[in-house]
């Protein structure tokens, strides 16, 4: 991947993460539903849900974008930059626990994503 692709693939990774921290901005905000077609009907009503949604929209083309030039295999693991990030976002912005056993789990993803990134 040239540094372009690999520039392009972390804003991907970026809008990701955007996107799944105003999914749990919409989970938090959407009343209890009392059958699936309410819910859906909050969550369609919910602008948060509906920026969540645009993000992710807008995150598709941009990935289709870049797997034209650079190949899924080396592409794809850097998506676990977005599974160390969104956790840890959620701890300072929801307030959600921060244990060991995330610091571990988390340190497990880096070392998975370093190892299959050397050649």
């Amino acid at each position: 991947m040239t540094i372009v692709q690999i520039f392009q693939t972390l804003i991907v990774v970026g809008m990701m993460g955007v996107g799944q921290l105003l999914f749990k901005f919409a989970a938090g905000r959407i009343p209890q539903a009392e059958s699936y077609p309410a819910l859906i009907v909050s969550l369609l009503l919910d602008p948060w849900f509906l920026c969540a949604l645009a993000v992710y929209c807008l995150t598709t083309f941009l990935w289709v974008f870049i797997l034209r030039g650079a190949p899924l295999s080396t592409a794809y693991p850097f998506v676990a930059v977005a599974v160390v990030a969104v956790p840890l976002a959620s701890v300072f912005i929801f307030g959600e626990p921060f244990s060991w056993r995330l610091v571990l789990g988390l340190a497990f993803v880096v070392a998975g994503l370093l190892i299959a990134s050397t050649k």
